[in-house]
């Protein structure tokens, strides 16, 4: 009951803390240039990526580039090869499968 009797006592309040104000009016012309502004084709917006930007993506870039490239040619491939008496194993083990 108390609460009620306080959301009441608030309402109040803030009800007649608007009392004195003036209401907000509207240009006569708001709906004209509305409907102008809406009517207007849209111009594209050009978004200018700075140099700075464009110059640290490449060099990033080519970094990746060169530490993909050292990795895999330090990479061994000696541990990948399969010893094996079978000569068509051996023989589709040299093929390279690269172009298929």
């Amino acid at each position: 009951m108390k609460n009620s009797i306080n959301k009441e006592k608030w309402i109040d309040e803030v009800l007649e803390s608007t009392k004195g104000m003036s209401r907000a009016e509207v240009p006569h012309d708001l709906f004209e240039q509305l409907t102008s502004k809406l009517m207007e084709p849209a111009k594209p917006k050009i978004v200018a990526i700075p140099a700075k930007q464009w110059i640290a993506a490449a060099i990033l870039l080519l970094a990746l580039n060169a530490a993909t490239a050292v990795y895999y040619v330090s990479k061994n491939y000696k541990s990948a090869t399969v010893v094996s008496s079978n000569p068509i194993a051996l023989e589709i083990q040299g093929e390279s499968t690269y172009n298929y």
